[in-house]
């Protein structure tokens, strides 16, 4: 009885998580719904996985193999397959050498990779263009080849690459924060090439804001006390945002460091998207928690996930300033919300080894969790703020 009763509080609970979440996804597409281009792109990504799942289970993909005018794709299908298991195996491990070798470096013979005296590769070919401009990109942003493998796979293996780093395999691959923050340091620079204009409308844009906030909230207009309880009762969560940048600032010890990390944290792509991180990690870790897939998998393995998807996220956004000059100001990523959410499909398929279709529903899933456990901290701090605003203005 106990066990039927938990299945059916499962299922309801199934139920309720499945409408709030396709009430998320509508919500974006009605909000969408003025920008025609925004709503094709939200309804791009569960139509192709509709239309994908549906091919293959009504078995629609091995009539196609089998049909004598699709005989003439057969080797591109094999080169995808190739390419596939490609994928999910990556990079060996190169095989040992067995012959002697006299190392260059200090003189020893050995056997094997490397020298087991002063540590230096038996591979030591001459000095080419390409080392030389190899060496010129290790010097000045420390890019070593564990990075550029990082990201090329990034590219076309994201989801196996996290797991093989996950489960130990992580000699060649570079550290996920490391690989984040270069990455956004490449964004930053492509940014100031392509669109320079945008790092100074943004700083300016901030600081009048924030002078005119400044100002609305210690000079109020005489003679109008009814326009200052509406300000009042509109403007309260900015108002508290300034009495806490004040009284912070002007507390010993204190006042110092936090001025130092304000002026960091104005209008810092990483220290943004690093905010929201831990908000994601808990939305995956909370859905993948009682699944056979990921039940294993802790909550700090989660935010490496994160990091890596992010680092991904931001690799794409500065393709897309590179190539395109598409540069979202007031947006986590430099990429529209579709394609986030279409690379968080591709990333878990990969990471979980699910069907698309599967992929699909746990990132919608994962949407709506977030927005959720965002939710619930701007409440308290808006209840915080009701709270606090009249003892502060009066």
């Amino acid at each position: 009885m106990k066990k039927s009763s938990h299945k059916g509080i499962r299922g309801i609970l199934g139920i309720i998580g499945k409408t709030l979440a396709y009430a998320v996804l509508l919500a974006y597409i009605v909000a969408t719904a003025t920008d025609s281009s925004k709503t094709l792109g939200a309804l791009l990504v569960p139509l192709g996985v509709c239309i994908v799942t549906l091919a293959r289970v009504s078995g629609l993909n091995a009539y196609l193999l089998r049909a004598p005018w699709m005989q003439c794709f057969r080797p591109l299908y094999v080169r995808l397959r190739a390419l596939h298991l490609r994928q999910i195996r990556g990079r060996t491990t190169p095989a040992l050498v067995d012959s002697t070798c006299v190392c260059k470096n200090c003189g020893h013979t050995f056997s094997g990779n490397f020298c087991a005296t002063c540590g230096q590769s038996r591979r030591t070919p001459r000095l080419t263009l390409r080392d030389a401009l190899g060496n010129l990109l290790r010097s000045l942003f420390r890019v070593d080849g564990k990075f550029g493998r990082t990201v090329l796979e990034l590219i076309y293996r994201p989801g196996y690459m996290v797991r093989d780093y996950i489960a130990g395999r992580r000699v060649g691959y570079t550290h996920p924060l490391p690989t984040f923050f270069l990455i956004v340091m490449f964004y930053v620079i492509a940014v100031q090439l392509v669109v320079p204009q945008a790092t100074g409308q943004q700083a300016a844009t901030s600081a009048a804001v924030r002078h005119e906030a400044v100002g609305s909230s210690t000079v109020p207009a005489a003679g109008n006390e009814a326009g200052t309880q509406r300000n009042k009762s509109i403007d309260f969560m900015n108002d508290f945002n300034i009495k806490v940048d004040q009284s912070l600032s002007n507390a010993p010890y204190v006042g110092t460091a936090w001025r130092l990390l304000a002026k960091w944290g104005n209008g810092n792509k990483a220290l943004l998207i690093l905010s929201f991180i831990p908000f994601f990690s808990l939305a995956t870790w909370q859905i993948c928690r009682k699944t056979e897939d990921a039940a294993d998998l802790n909550l700090m393995e989660h935010v490496v996930l994160q990091v890596y998807v992010s680092a991904q996220a931001m690799l794409f956004s500065v393709v897309a300033v590179l190539f395109f000059g598409i540069y979202r100001e007031n947006a986590l990523y430099g990429i529209p919300a579709w394609m986030g959410f279409a690379l968080y499909c591709w990333d878990f398929r990969q990471f979980f080894n699910l069907t698309w279709w599967d992929s699909l529903w746990r990132t919608v899933k994962m949407y709506a969790l977030t927005a959720l456990f965002i939710l619930i901290p701007t409440i308290l701090y808006a209840l915080i703020a009701v709270v606090t605003s009249d003892k502060w203005t009066s």
